[in-house]
């Protein structure tokens, strides 16, 4: 016995609505679960482009620290050679003006005294000889020199003369025994290297003085 026509047609139209929502169905949970596997698939992206990130930050931060370190060095560098530059040009000039500095001192009587006193003396503790032969530069007086004679007499027992020495622009030479003590400019100045140490030491501390309020 056959069904209706219209049943069959009913069914039919049931199963295709059936399967349309099974269909339906699958097609909705295969989108929620591609949709999720590419949020998946981006969340991963973004853990490596973070982590690639970090590192590249890392790794820029570390090269700018080494580059600062070294541009710090090359910078200290060149600071010393610059500094040391200036004071080498500081101690030449300072060099440089000394004898013109001390022939016009010489001229100076009370300074004049003293150089000849001090070079005397000098001449006391490093001499052997008995008899000293002074020569002297112009500017001294007869007095002047007799006091300075008497002065040797009195720092070594002997027999001691006393010229003046036109060649001679400031100062005085010792002679005794072979040996001569030069108190001329050019024997003060002779170790211009320790004249100019010891200029840049007092230069140095006065500096320091000066910063730190002190008149000098």
């Amino acid at each position: 016995m056959s069904l209706p026509e219209s049943i069959v047609a009913a069914q039919l139209q049931a199963l295709l609505e059936h399967l349309e929502r099974d269909r339906d169905r699958r097609c909705s949970a295969e989108s929620a679960s591609a949709r999720e596997r590419a949020r998946a698939i981006v969340r991963s992206a973004f853990g490596e482009a973070r982590k690639r990130m970090r590192e590249a930050v890392r790794y820029e931060r570390s090269r700018l620290e080494e580059s600062l370190v070294l541009r710090r060095a090359e910078f200290e560098a060149a600071r010393r050679r610059e500094e040391h530059a200036a004071f080498q040009l500081l101690v030449r000039r300072a060099c440089d003006a000394l004898p013109a500095l001390l022939e016009r001192r010489w001229s100076d009587g009370a300074v004049r005294r003293e150089w000849c006193e001090g070079a005397l003396a000098a001449a006391a503790l490093r001499l052997r000889g008995t008899d000293w032969t002074i020569e002297i530069a112009p500017g001294a007086g007869e007095e002047e020199r007799s006091a300075l004679l008497a002065r040797a007499a009195a720092l070594r027992a002997g027999s001691h003369t006393l010229s003046e020495r036109s060649e001679l622009v400031a100062g005085l030479n010792v002679h005794a025994a072979g040996a001569t003590l030069d108190a001329t400019v050019a024997g003060l100045l002779d170790d211009r290297a320790a004249i100019g140490s010891r200029f840049l030491h007092e230069w140095l501390r006065d500096q320091a003085q000066m910063d730190k309020g002190v008149t000098p």
